[in-house]
């Protein structure tokens, strides 16, 4: 009797355990990150990997991210779309989250003949990721997915004459956000948002900055906390919104506007 008892309690013990592995896997979630390798995107591998599936797409390696796709900076990123599709489509049919993290910055004004180059090298650093990252999402973007951009908060709201060709390249990801959050080539529950950040604490903007006040700068830890828990929809922005990031008082704030 005991014997027989036992071998019930141990079945069922395996069925319940096999039962709550089962659960885990089935609900695995994935992220299509493109920038990674950055000191932004660092901090979201970090943010996710515990919970999610991260795919990094970038032009370096992330190891903590569970995969990476190498894009050859020699070749444009218009030649890379196939070959970036079928890699990600081997390490799943449809991802929950896509964010893009790529972008850099350039001063120049219209009288400086460096704009020209300048326009090029902007184009190629902020819209062309961000036009990857909506092909891709109108591709594989999973039915309540969240796409994220990143904006700019000076080119948003701001004039700034010594930022010309920046802000004409942030402002067409701007654009880019608003053509998508129509959804007419994404899913129909999809979340299409763009944060537009204060300066982020990191290294390399301490070099370049290293008189400035730093107390407003955005710790990039905070930032990927708050787009983890948007992506896990804790608090998600409605479709179309544009979030200004900043700090107030030692808190990440983020500004609809």
């Amino acid at each position: 009797m005991k014997q027989k008892a036992l071998k019930v309690l141990k079945n069922g013990y395996f069925r319940v355990n096999n039962f709550f592995k089962y659960t885990v896997m089935t609900e695995s979630k994935y992220l299509l990150l493109l920038g990674g390798s950055g000191a932004l995107g660092q901090s979201v591998v970090r943010q996710f990997k515990n919970t999610w599936k991260i795919a990094n797409v970038d032009l370096n390696t992330n190891e903590q991210a569970h995969h990476n796709i190498l894009l050859d900076r020699n070749v444009p990123i218009g030649e890379q779309v196939e070959q970036t599709m079928s890699e990600l489509r081997k390490i799943s049919g449809n991802y929950d989250a896509i964010i893009s993290l790529v972008g850099g910055p350039a001063q120049d004004s219209i009288k400086d003949v460096e704009v020209f180059s300048n326009f090029d090298k902007m184009l190629r650093v902020n819209v062309e990721p961000s036009l990857f990252a909506g092909h891709l999402a109108s591709k594989i973007l999973g039915t309540n997915g969240f796409l994220l951009f990143t904006g700019s908060s000076v080119a948003f709201s701001n004039t700034e004459p010594t930022l010309l060709s920046y802000t004409l390249a942030k402002n067409s990801v701007h654009m880019l956000s608003l053509l998508l959050s129509t959804r007419d080539e994404l899913p129909d529950a999809a979340t299409v948002v763009t944060i537009l950040p204060d300066t982020l604490d990191t290294e390399k903007n301490r070099e370049l900055m290293p008189e400035n006040d730093r107390s407003t700068w955005l710790p990039p830890d905070r930032v990927a906390r708050l787009i983890r828990e948007w992506a896990d929809g804790k608090g998600r922005p409605t479709n179309g919104s544009f979030a200004h990031l900043k700090m107030k008082e030692g808190t990440l704030i983020p500004e609809f506007i």
